[in-house]
């Protein structure tokens, strides 16, 4: 749906004298051909983006005192939302209770440009629509690699035998080797002994211990594979961190100063559904008055013999998202819908070169 440009429909009018606009609910009968046009209204678009953040403890992490000297700063796994990110912007959409009928000599309008004049559908106010949800596929958090080394171990075990020679009994020692999977402390003090490799290796190729020196470009490629390596037997005993993001939008027309509910939210569960007994925190969009009114106003310059087109003076509002008195996002908006109508008298057009924007309504001389 497109806004009328009140640009090419000035330049229409001004080339088809015979034109005519007036308010549609004065109009009871057309007679020959009519377009309709209308005054545009703002809709803001809201777009939050909602990370979570996992914690995955380490497999090792009890024997982390033990083998490196370190506590892990978190023993459980647990998981928590924030709101990341929010952005916003206006767009127009047509104002169906400012709705005018361009009357006249229709014919004489290209057929491109009646396409672009024609075909408005109106909207309701207040109507807020949430778009669906933009899913990232979250990194899976396996520790899947557990050591270098084998996970089984050979236990050996010895045994007496009682054999007779020449008629003397005699214990002869059996070897007997037992295989067996390794138990958890066996396999972190394997990664400990790897990480502790991993960092003496290291700490040769930076201090150009080793005999065969590599050039400049593979020591650092060399390097940076062995901090993987070593990031990732740290992670072992102190736990891992991985994001997913989310992100949804919600649209909504204001027509008064005060707060909009958007959306319920708390850290544990992200945007509340309503089947839990949590309510969690309200979100809400706030629109407070900023400044007077923004954009030219003709209204003066009138004489009562003039052809008036009607457009918007669009007002500055100050525009926030807040949650239980904190304030998460504030901008400043022009909305069109908060200001005022005023009239644009043909005449000027002589003059100046006068543009409408198209998407609050507001006058502009170039």
């Amino acid at each position: 749906m497109k806004i009328v440009s009140l640009l090419i429909f000035v330049s229409l009018l001004w080339s088809c004298s015979s034109l005519k606009i007036k308010s549609a609910k004065d109009v009871e009968e057309i007679k020959g051909q009519a377009i309709v046009y209308q005054l545009p209204q703002n809709q803001i678009d809201i777009k939050i983006e909602l990370t979570k953040t996992t914690f995955v403890p380490g497999p090792y992490a009890q024997y982390a005192k033990t083998y490196l000297e370190i506590d892990p700063l978190q023993t459980e796994a647990s998981e928590q939302w924030r709101i990341s990110d929010i952005q916003m912007q206006v767009v127009a959409v047509p104002d169906t209770a400012h709705t005018y009928l361009l009357m006249g000599a229709i014919d004489k309008i290209s057929s491109e440009n009646l396409a672009q004049l024609s075909g408005n559908i109106g909207t309701e106010k207040n109507v807020i629509v949430f778009q669906n949800y933009e899913q990232v596929a979250p990194v899976i958090p396996y520790f899947n690699e557990l050591t270098l080394k084998k996970l089984i171990i050979e236990d050996k075990k010895t045994s007496y035998k009682e054999v007779i020679i020449d008629s003397i009994s005699k214990r002869i020692p059996v070897e007997n080797i037992v295989v067996r999977n390794k138990n958890t402390e066996e396999m972190a003090k394997d990664a400990a002994k790897t990480l502790a490799k991993i960092r003496k290796r290291k700490f040769r190729l930076v201090a150009g211990l080793n005999d065969s020196f590599p050039k400049k470009g593979d020591i650092q490629i060399m390097i940076d594979e062995l901090n993987k390596k070593e990031q990732y037997y740290l992670e072992l005993f102190m736990g891992k961190l991985f994001e997913e993001k989310e992100s949804f939008s919600i649209s909504i027309i204001p027509d008064e100063y005060k707060k909009y509910f958007l959306f319920q939210f708390d850290t544990k569960n992200g945007i509340i559904d309503n089947s839990l007994v949590s309510k969690g925190k309200t979100v809400e969009l706030k629109l407070e008055s900023y400044s007077k009114l923004e954009g030219f106003d003709m209204s003066s310059k009138i004489k009562k013999t003039e052809k008036l087109l009607p457009y918007r003076i669009p007002e500055k509002l100050f525009v926030s998202v807040v949650s239980e008195g904190k304030e998460l996002y504030k901008n400043q908006l022009n909305l069109a819908q908060f200001g005022r109508i005023s009239y644009f008298p043909l005449s000027l057009l002589k003059d100046s070169n006068i543009k409408i924007d198209s998407v609050t309504g507001a006058l502009t001389i170039e």
